[in-house]
């Protein structure tokens, strides 16, 4: 083989070998530029919604939560306050039977700090209207309507006592309060559908201050007695009135 001919084959391998490296060099930027192009038209994935506990309906302040009063919502994780109830990780009936703090706008999450949970310290005062006061009076079956007295209902309050005369001793009772609204049956502030009648033996009734006198001299001075009123009776909104006496 002489000399020419190795140099020409030694320029053809040579030729061969540069195309072959700049062909890969080629196809290796034409895939980056393809796969850069790929993921620039895919969607960023998001993190899943979690489902927060929030209002269903306006929460008005010293409302006294429902059931239906609340709801699960969607709500992006990014912006999860760590304040916030989650599905999952606290059960709704944790707030339910709670008492309105702040008021909540419907939609906007329900949080403990907007609340005074059942149970809890000050509860009973968040329950309480302004310039209302709470006295529980001591029942029995009989005084209670056979414990179908529950919180929220409205009744009259009656004493029993023995009055001493000249002519001897005789039983009297006196309506002494009319349309006072009960707060709590012993330390149960709620009803859920479904519950069982049960006897009580205090009611924690709401008056205002001079009404708490009168209720707190009537324990010393005989037996009290509540008697319910019909949801449908007029005045049943407003609060506990008329002292009126009925002898027997």
């Amino acid at each position: 083989m002489n000399s020419k001919r190795v140099v020409f084959l030694l320029l053809a391998v040579i030729v061969a070998g540069a195309t072959a490296f700049l062909a890969r060099a080629w196809l290796q930027n034409e895939r980056a530029a393809l796969m850069e192009q790929v993921g620039k038209g895919r969607p960023t994935p998001t993190a899943p919604a979690m489902q927060v506990l929030v209002a269903k309906n306006n929460l008005r302040i010293g409302q006294l939560i429902k059931p239906d009063d609340l709801r699960w919502q969607p709500w992006p994780a990014g912006n999860l306050s760590p304040t916030y109830a989650v599905e999952g990780k606290r059960p709704i009936n944790d707030f339910v039977g709670a008492v309105v703090r702040t008021s909540i706008a419907a939609g906007e999450p329900v949080t403990e700090a907007r609340l005074v949970l059942a149970n809890t310290r000050g509860f009973m005062a968040a329950v309480l209207r302004p310039g209302m006061r709470a006295v529980s009076v001591p029942v029995t079956a009989t005084s209670a309507v056979s414990g179908f007295i529950y919180a929220g209902d409205r009744v009259d309050v009656l004493l029993t006592h023995v009055l001493n005369g000249g002519d001897g001793q005789r039983s009297a009772t006196e309506t002494i309060l009319l349309n006072a609204r009960v707060i709590a049956m012993d330390q149960k502030v709620d009803f859920s559908p479904g519950d069982k009648p049960d006897v009580a033996k205090t009611a924690t009734l709401e008056l205002t201050p001079k009404q708490s006198e009168i209720v707190t001299l009537a324990i010393k001075m005989g037996d009290l007695s509540l008697v319910l009123r019909s949801l449908q009776s007029e005045g049943n909104m407003d609060g506990a009135s008329e002292i009126g006496r009925a002898h027997v």
